[in-house]
């Protein structure tokens, strides 16, 4: 909780999530960074060009997805190992980030910007005064629980730890491989997402450069929160 609560913490711990899948499937990927700051910079130029809240949101959400559905496909198909895909992909998400952005910082005018975004990491009291911390921190938290069920009680969970145990044992008993790699790093995608609408409420700006480095706190946050358990 100490991690998500923190503004600069919010964004990693919400990406951690997806990264957790992808972990327990066997995989990394270097470019959940790049593609959270590419996330945010498409929310930010979409907000600045007069699009609706929702279709804003949804693009920047969309945008996660789509880049972890580009690890994924690239990753089964093509049978490359995903730390050589993932580390070529941060730079692409990079270079996608700053086109988007124009080689700038995308800062939508305060108006067009919701009121409820800031408040998911405000460091302000939360009101009501009852909620204790951010609207960040319950739906983060939130996301963790309905993604603790998914991996425990789901045929893809199971999946997901028989791809991680053993990738040809996984095969050999009948699973898709290739798709729950595909699902695997849409997952991730979609966390990363996310933690881009994160990334956006902390700067109030799409930075194309936000990302560099985030990928090794993430990681780390995973690691963290999995000594803790």
């Amino acid at each position: 909780i100490n991690i998500i609560a923190h503004s600069a913490g919010a964004p990693v711990a919400v990406g951690a999530l997806g990264m957790t899948v992808i972990i327990i499937a066997g995989g990394i990927d270097l470019s959940a960074g790049t593609a959270m700051a590419l996330s945010a910079t498409v929310l930010a130029w979409c907000l600045r060009e007069g699009y609706s809240p929702a279709i804003s949101l949804a693009a920047g959400i969309g945008t996660g997805c789509l880049c972890g559905l580009d690890n994924g496909i690239l990753i089964s198909r093509l049978r490359v190992v995903p730390f050589i895909v993932t580390l070529g992909n941060m730079t692409f998400f990079l270079g996608l980030a700053k086109m988007v952005a124009s080689e700038t910082t995308v800062r939508p005018d305060l108006d067009q910007v919701p009121d409820w975004i800031p408040r998911l990491v405000s460091a302000r009291e939360p009101d009501p005064a009852w909620m204790l911390f951010p609207t960040g921190v319950w739906l983060a938290l939130a996301l963790a629980a309905v993604l603790s069920v998914v991996l425990r009680y789901t045929v893809f969970g199971r999946h997901v730890f028989a791809l991680g145990s053993s990738e040809a044992t996984a095969r050999l008993c009948g699973v898709n491989v290739d798709r729950v790699k595909i699902q695997v790093y849409m997952l991730g995608g979609l966390s990363i997402g996310i933690a881009g609408l994160y990334q956006f409420a902390r700067l109030s700006s799409g930075n194309p450069t936000s990302g560099l480095g985030q990928e090794l706190h993430i990681i780390a946050a995973w690691n963290r929160c999995r000594a803790a358990s």
